[in-house]
């Protein structure tokens, strides 16, 4: 059934399941009930067996013919599964009302019974009492009129008797095929139509005739003729058992649904505040709440940042982690803005970096981080020390503060402007303690050796 944007699955029986998806185990099909028991589901995987009269159990093995009081109007159960009655009742079940069979009414009055084992006797003409024992003055009858002649007001051959009681009132006993004050009313139980002992009781008018069966406890229907699957309750969590057409339902109590009222509904009481809409998701203690735009978060208590639209100059909102709850947003900003609400001009549209750097705005003063390669306040300048290194020999390059520039940091072995010229100094060439002298220039491979005192020559040989 749907209410809205939601739905409730009503689930056949042997499913359980927001969406009728968990199968339940049919425990009766192995029919475990024994001795003519019936087996009901009591629940998920779970069965009880509904014995017979004269057995009990869990499976309906132990024989106790009383386990089950069946004996109506107070009467007591034995252990042979008789009914001893009180007095005024009789029957297999002690659904009769016998209270006339110790013949109370006495100088040939006649016994009806009543309810609630009780009887009236009506007395012939000349006496008078509860038991037709009193003789009245005998000169008074010849004062009253018999209603019973010389037309009797009993039809369908009921027998009138004359009540006498100061009223002239009289009483009609009908055949068993009808029943009424005068014996106009068809009675309805004639045919016995309440099986399995039920107590049929009749009622209605000439044109309009009906009865009621008052079965034993373990039967239902209109004519008794249904086991009462609902005397041992199927229905878990205080649901109310239904029995319609040999069909069990469950009426669940407020928070609770499934096929016998095993699940727990998680939106009862709603957890969702200002107006929000609430899904079982079909796990016990789990939902989603839809919320209304201007709400957000798990039980929408939490105001949405996005609904009036806090982003100027045409930006976008957007919320961050909603589902926690943190309310929090950012704006996408227009081409031409920016800002923690696209409310500052962005001076970095169009970009002022060159070669591709990135432009950075901070307190409306524009900076530029430039890629690899590149320098300068706008990363117009390329580093001549980025892509193919002029120096030689593992020389370490430096960019020069003048554009295009460089200088190369040689290895002590190598000199030169690309480091390409071998140190004439680096393996001392002067003997006998003589320094070698590099002499003047970047490009200048030539050297001197200084020699110590009383040497000489160009390498301090002589």
């Amino acid at each position: 059934s749907q209410i809205g944007d939601t739905y409730t699955c009503l689930c056949s029986l042997g499913f359980a399941g927001a969406q009728c998806q968990n199968q339940i185990s049919q425990p009766c099909y192995s029919n475990p009930c024994t001795n003519n028991g019936t087996c009901i589901l009591n629940g998920i995987n779970t069965y009880v067996c509904l014995c017979l009269p004269g057995y009990s159990g869990s499976t309906c093995a132990t024989k106790n013919t009383c386990v089950v009081n069946n004996c109506l109007n107070g009467g007591t159960c034995t252990t042979e599964f008789t009914c001893q009655c009180k007095q005024g009742y009789a029957g297999t079940a002690c659904e009769k009302n016998d209270a006339c069979s110790s013949q109370p009414c006495i100088n040939g009055g006649t016994c009806t019974a009543t309810n609630n084992g009780q009887y009236t006797c009506f007395c012939r003409n000349g006496f008078t009492g509860s038991t037709c024992a009193s003789i009245p003055d005998l000169c008074a009858l010849c004062e009253t009129k018999n209603p019973c002649y010389p037309v009797s007001p009993c039809l369908n051959n009921g027998v009138c008797i004359d009540t006498l009681n100061g009223l002239s009132g009289y009483t009609c006993q009908c055949d068993s095929q009808w029943t009424g004050l005068n014996c106009n009313v068809p009675n309805s139980c004639f045919s016995n139509p309440c099986l399995n002992n039920g107590t049929c009781l009749s009622s209605g008018n000439s044109t309009n005739y009906f009865y009621t069966c008052n079965c034993l406890p373990r039967f239902a229907g209109v004519n008794c003729n249904l086991i009462n699957y609902c005397l041992v309750n199927p229905c878990f969590n205080n649901g109310t058992c239904r029995l319609s057409n040999n069909f069990v339902t469950c009426s669940c109590q407020p928070g609770y649904y499934g096929s016998l009222c095993e699940s727990k509904d998680s939106c009862f009481p709603i957890p969702c505040l200002n107006n929000g809409t609430c899904t079982n998701n079909g796990v016990t203690g789990k939902y989603t709440c839809l919320c209304p735009p201007q709400w957000l978060g798990s039980t929408c208590g939490s105001v949405n940042p996005c609904f009036v639209n806090p982003c100027l100059n045409n930006g976008s909102c957007l919320l961050i982690d909603s589902a926690n709850s943190t309310s929090n947003y950012r704006c996408e900003c227009q081409s031409g803005f920016t800002g923690p609400n696209c409310n500052v001009l962005n001076l970095c549209a169009p970009n002022p970096c060159k070669n591709s750097g990135t432009c950075n705005l901070n307190d409306g003063l524009v900076t530029c981080t430039c890629n690899q390669g590149f320098f300068g306040t706008f990363c117009e300048t390329q580093d001549p020390c980025h892509q193919n290194n002029p120096c030689l020999n593992n020389g370490s390059c430096i960019s020069s503060s003048t554009v295009g520039t460089y200088l190369c940091q040689c290895s002590p072995q190598w000199i030169g402007t690309n480091c390409s010229l071998i140190n004439p100094c680096f393996i001392n060439p002067c003997l006998n303690g003589g320094s070698c002298v590099k002499s003047d220039g970047i490009n200048n491979s030539n050297f001197t050796c200084k020699c110590t005192q009383n040497y000489a020559g160009t390498f301090c040989e002589l």
